[in-house]
């Protein structure tokens, strides 16, 4: 037996709809995944002036911290607890003559914790912490 011809373009219909579908959900499925990779940009956040000297702080766990502080050269940048609640890593740089100290400042509920380190130009100091601790985990220069 035939099929009508009047339920072939329900058939297309039916097959056209189901592609606009798809369509649609590999469009929102490809702008979550953006979203996702923005907040991962994001997740770094690079203060100082100047590239002679770099230091990476890694916040284990942002809770309890109120403020972080660098010091070099007499210059201070801090970062305050709300805007670390944002970024998962502190990116420091800046330039030296000759050879230096920098300092790092952990202010958090009870206590200040205090990291203090010798650099030169070229050196490179990746650091950790939370609330309780400031851990050194590599110092490296040229």
């Amino acid at each position: 037996m035939k099929i009508p011809p009047i339920a072939q373009p329900n058939t297309v219909s039916y097959n056209y709809k189901s592609t606009k579908m798809r369509g649609l959900l590999v469009i929102l499925l490809c702008c979550y995944l953006l979203s996702c990779n923005s907040d991962d940009n994001r997740s770094t956040l690079s203060i100082g002036k100047g590239k002679e000297v770099t230091v990476s702080l890694y916040i284990l766990d942002s809770k309890g911290i109120k403020k972080i502080e660098f010091t070099s050269n007499g210059h201070k940048h801090s970062v305050t607890e709300h805007a670390l609640a944002k970024y998962k890593t502190i990116d420091y740089g800046f330039n030296v003559k000759g050879e230096r100290t920098f300092t790092l400042l952990v202010y958090t509920n009870f206590d200040t914790l205090k990291s203090e380190h010798y650099v030169e130009g070229g050196y490179h100091v990746k650091l950790a912490c939370d609330a309780s601790h400031i851990k050194t985990l590599e110092n490296t220069g040229y």
